[in-house]
């Protein structure tokens, strides 16, 4: 196996400090001993003596609990190295990273860092190690491509089959008593242990072939949707299995074991499209992956510019939403304000609002971005209070717009419901707050809201137009 070390340098957290790079990669190499692989590394630290570092090793954006470790700065070096590792590295790029934290640190090294004028909580430095050659590569992810690819259609088959089993069931065409009243399972048992038989076969394989982040596979993202897929698949079919034993007086056993959280969701009939999406999602990761390839990793790939620039255009559309729904509810309170103020009217104009509010930046997609892999993965390293700063402008603009209905109702004399209330409910239960109360409350979320955005704005250096 052939092997040869390009080192590309590239700093995700700060690119420098003071007029030179206090953080940086001198050499880093994959290193065979003994029949066993390694990841030798050094480099320079402009830090006092033991300030923690972690080095750390990926592929295709991934990294794993057994593929990184702490070393200590000495004399302005450091020096370690990751491993060793049993299993053969598939050909491909891997990249290496040096990162400092200033969490990680001792309150004394913190305090020093501090007095040096750190301008930044991170710093990092990146080296891209190849292992084999183009050649041993494409051969590789074709072979895992198709894995997933042949996986996840077959997943998707035994999902169908038993969608069908289901409905035959609920028309009486299969899977019921002689006498034509009530689950048969003398009949499913056996069918559903068949099925989820083939998933398990299907889940193990992919243990084995994932069963190490770095080593062990491609394309994570599509290893992380298939496994999803199979996991959503079987817990289906022990769900609606649960579900029927327990109707039908039966013991439920360890063989139908699922979380309980989980049974009513996975039998929920919303979700049989999104499982069965699943597998066109897999397709879509690996067609993509086929047409960029790494050399467009921006994750790795990038300067601090491009990355400022990157996060302000993913940032600006959901700001200005934003910004536009709290002006939005602003002038309609106002408006209704000035009477006659019709209950009805304003519920269907609050609760339009509140839906729009609730699409405009949906829960699961900063969670997803949160976790997922990526070009996106800079707003968790580099531009984490982006996501905890417009998670924090989402509830202020709730807050903003239920104290402005709130204050409408007490505006009338009459009662508002108990959900406009937001904090002040809880705070003070009996008796309800009063007019002045929510008045203070709504100059307060507006406030908040508009410190937020203004934060935002000046330091992505955005430029938002004029509300609508």
């Amino acid at each position: 196996m052939r092997m040869r070390a390009l080192w590309v340098a590239a700093a995700l957290c700060a690119a420098a400090w003071a007029e030179d790079r206090p953080l940086s990669i001198s050499s880093a190499a994959f290193e065979t001993r003994g029949g066993q692989t390694y990841v030798a590394a050094q480099g320079r630290a402009d830090f006092p003596d033991r300030t923690r570092l972690v080095i750390m090793l990926s592929m295709d954006g991934q990294t794993n609990s057994d593929h990184y470790t702490s070393v200590y700065v000495e004399n302005g070096n450091w020096k370690g190295e990751i491993g060793p590792f049993d299993q053969q590295f598939l050909p491909g790029t891997y990249v290496f990273l040096v990162d400092f934290m200033m969490g990680d640190q001792h309150p004394a090294i913190q305090k020093a860092l501090k007095q040096a004028a750190l301008p930044a909580m991170c710093l990092r430095d990146v080296a891209t190690l190849v292992w084999g050659d183009a050649k041993d590569e494409a051969a590789g992810r074709a072979k895992v491509s198709a894995h997933y690819l042949a996986g996840a259609e077959e997943a998707r088959a035994i999902f169908d089959e038993f969608q069908s089993g289901l409905a035959d069931f609920g028309s009486g065409k299969r899977f019921v008593k002689g006498d034509g009243k009530g689950w048969d399972a003398a009949s499913w048992l056996p069918w559903v242990d068949g099925l989820l038989a083939r998933i398990d076969r299907m889940i193990e394989e992919q243990q084995a072939i994932a069963g190490d982040a770095l080593v062990g596979r491609y394309l994570p993202e599509a290893h992380l949707v298939y496994s999803s897929q199979l996991t959503a698949v079987r817990y289906t079919i022990i769900a609606h299995t649960r579900a029927f034993l327990r109707e039908a007086g039966m013991e439920i056993g360890e063989k139908y074991g699922i979380p309980d959280r989980a049974e009513g969701p996975f039998r929920d009939p919303n979700r049989v499209a999104a499982t069965r999406g699943m597998a066109d999602e897999v397709k879509r990761i690996v067609e993509t992956w086929k047409e960029a390839g790494p050399d467009d990793w921006a994750f790795y790939k990038t300067t601090p510019e491009a990355e400022k620039k990157m996060i302000g255009e993913w940032s600006l559309g959901i700001l200005m939403t934003l910004r536009d729904l709290v002006e939005e509810m602003r002038k309609k309170s106002e408006l209704e304000a000035k009477g006659p103020f019709d209950a009805a009217r304003w519920e269907e104009i609050y609760t339009d609002w509140e839906k729009r509010l609730k699409a405009a930046v949906p829960p699961r997609e900063l969670t997803k971005i949160r976790m997922e892999p990526g070009a996106e993965s800079l707003l968790t390293f580099k531009y984490p209070y982006v996501l905890d700063l417009i998670e924090e402008m989402v509830r202020n603009a709730s807050s903003y717009g239920q104290s402005a209905a709130a204050g409408l109702y007490l505006g009338a004399g009459k009662p508002a419901p108990r959900r406009y209330f937001g904090d002040l409910a809880d705070e003070a239960p009996t008796p309800a707050p009063s007019k002045e109360d929510v008045e203070r409350e709504l100059l307060r979320w507006y406030e908040l809201f508009q410190s937020r955005l203004e934060h935002l704005r000046g330091k992505l250096g955005l430029t938002l137009p004029e509300p609508k």
